[in-house]
């Protein structure tokens, strides 16, 4: 991994001022889930969200990206515009849908 330039608000918020090696634009939203059931097919009924799975969210507004953890109350519709407006970034290891 390359040295990465992190740093911290007043506030205590941690964010770098670029994207981390390794990490990629979330090819697809299904990345956040897994399937509760075993199967391999994702439904709307079978899937909850990949609780702990390390995400970066960019702010276009100030260029930075903020480490965030997907955990029980993460809002699914807040995920989704942030992957919809291409703000969102995984680990490109921790892929379990996209080949």
């Amino acid at each position: 991994m390359t040295e990465i330039d992190y740093k911290e608000t007043e506030d205590g918020i941690k964010y770098y001022t670029s994207l981390p090696d390794n990490f990629i634009l979330l090819p697809n939203y299904k990345e956040l889930f897994n399937t509760n059931d075993g199967t391999k097919i994702l439904t709307k009924d079978n899937s909850e969200l990949r609780i702990g799975l390390h995400l970066i969210l960019f702010n276009p507004q100030t260029n930075e990206y903020y480490p965030r953890w997907i955990h029980y109350t993460s809002d699914r519709m807040q995920l989704f515009q942030y992957y919809k407006d291409g703000n969102l970034f995984i680990n490109q290891n921790d892929l379990i849908w996209t080949i």
